[in-house]
């Protein structure tokens, strides 16, 4: 999860759920804002935000834009539309608590240590919560039952060949 001042691009706070995975925060940043230059500038749409989402192979980034901070989450595989939701919530709280420092942001981001730490947290417990009776419930017993059809069906297949080579 990437917080960034959306006036400078500087990133504001960063927080990752795997360490393994580390990426460059100012890579990220310099990413997001190169983007939104280039579609303003070739297609002259300067009231454009910028992208909301970047499929690359397995990685999605869904990016949301508030009026002075943006929030970049990376995901790697699916992730369910809920968890995108609660970004969109978590970004509408920090700009809420953090409305001051946002406004008077000098280019120290120490007032915003640690708040994509406690974004991501909050983030790890909605995708929890989600996974364990949220809409994407659904997915495991719909593979059992599509399981339980074929295996019914080969079933089916074997006997008819077995009273067709017994009939010959």
């Amino acid at each position: 999860l990437f917080l960034i001042h959306r006036q400078t691009s500087l990133v504001l706070s960063h927080a990752l759920h795997d360490a393994a995975a580390a990426h460059d925060a100012d890579i990220v940043s310099g990413m997001l804002e190169a983007i939104r230059g280039f579609v303003q500038e070739a297609f002259g749409t300067h009231d454009f935000d910028g992208m909301r989402t970047l499929n690359v192979g397995d990685i999605t980034v869904w990016v949301e834009w508030g009026p002075k901070a943006v929030c970049a989450l990376v995901v790697r595989g699916m992730a369910p539309t809920a968890l995108r939701d609660a970004g969109a919530d978590a970004l509408r709280e920090f700009h809420e608590t953090y409305a001051d420092a946002l406004s008077a942001f000098d280019g120290d981001a120490a007032a915003f240590d640690g708040t994509a730490d406690a974004m991501l947290d909050r983030l790890g417990t909605t995708h929890a919560a989600v996974a364990s009776g949220g809409t994407s419930t659904w997915v495991k017993p719909a593979w059992l039952l599509g399981a339980a059809i074929l295996g019914i069906a080969l079933w089916i297949a074997g006997n008819v060949s077995d009273h067709r080579r017994i009939a010959a």
